[in-house]
This record gives C-alpha cells, sequence and structure tokens, in this order.
C-alpha cells in the first residue's frame, strides 16, 4: 500500500512540475511574440521613413530639373540681350 502511496506522491509531483514547465513555456511563448510584434512595427515604421525619403527625393529631384529648364531661359535671354547689345555699339 505505501508503495502505491509513494507511486501517487511521485506522479502528481511529476504533473505539478510539468504544469510549471507549461506555464514557463506559455510566458517564454508571450515574450516571443511581444519581441517579434515590436520588431514588426520598427519594421514598418522604417519602411515608412524610406517611402517618406522617396518621396522628397523625387520632388527634389523634379524642382532641380525645373530650376535647370528655367536656368537655360535665363540664359538665352542673356544671349539675345547681349546680341542686342552688340549691334548697339
Amino acid at each position: 500500500m505505501q508503495n502505491i502511496s509513494n507511486n501517487i506522491n511521485h506522479t502528481s509531483s511529476e504533473i505539478e512540475n510539468m504544469s510549471i514547465n507549461a506555464a514557463r513555456a506559455v510566458e517564454g511563448s508571450k515574450k516571443v511574440f511581444e519581441t517579434s510584434n515590436n520588431g514588426l512595427i520598427v519594421s514598418e515604421n522604417a519602411v515608412n521613413k524610406i517611402k517618406a525619403i522617396q518621396k522628397t527625393s523625387i520632388e527634389t529631384f523634379k524642382v532641380i530639373n525645373l530650376l535647370g529648364e528655367e536656368s537655360k531661359k535665363i540664359n538665352e535671354i542673356v544671349d539675345v540681350i547681349k546680341a542686342i547689345l552688340e549691334l548697339t555699339v
């Protein structure tokens, strides 16, 4: 009878250990989930910032091209003024 009682106590102890280990596994899984979720948020923020930089770069490129075109027009006007000046001198 003592042997059966010892077996029951041993089994109960093992079940309790498994329960503790399962609880630890759940806590570990929660931490992994939280960490991966935070990583996802950081990644999404980085992608959004990269998209904003890309948009700004495109807009800057357009402005620089426009300035280049306007500069060519100014040079043409200066050339006309020089030509007129040479005719009057």
